[in-house]
């Protein structure tokens, strides 16, 4: 999927991610934390972010979140600023927006050290 979401024609149709957490007990509160640390305060990141990169799912041992390439009509109709700027403009923003690190309890969201997504210890 992310060779296809590479590829120019597609990265310009879906140029984010949303993030979904599982919503049952056993969801890490740091995980559902990030579907409300995105852009402007919603699920919502932009695929190019370095953040993404990190906690793209699954980023730690036994994560069950998911994710959507998402379009820019949909990240606006879920209260991105910069995308119903985009929509409604038509005019591709010069520079991406990007979020701040994301936190929980004071700390930084990241994968704990030796995650790989390939299951190999980095």
């Amino acid at each position: 999927m992310e060779s296809i979401l590479a590829h120019p024609i597609v990265t310009d149709g879906f140029p984010y991610r949303a993030f979904h957490a599982i919503h049952d007990a056993r969801c890490r509160p740091d995980h559902r934390a990030l579907e409300t640390q995105g852009l402007d305060g919603t699920n919502v990141y932009n695929a190019l972010d370095p953040v993404w990169a990190e906690i793209r799912p699954p980023f730690s041992w036994g994560c069950r979140c998911g994710w959507t390439a998402i379009s820019v009509r949909t990240a606006a109709g879920l209260g991105v600023k910069e995308a119903q700027r985009w929509l409604n403009t038509g005019e591709r923003p010069a520079e991406f927006q990007f979020v701040r690190w994301p936190t929980y309890d004071g700390k930084p969201i990241m994968s704990p050290p030796g995650w790989s997504r390939t299951g190999v210890a980095a």
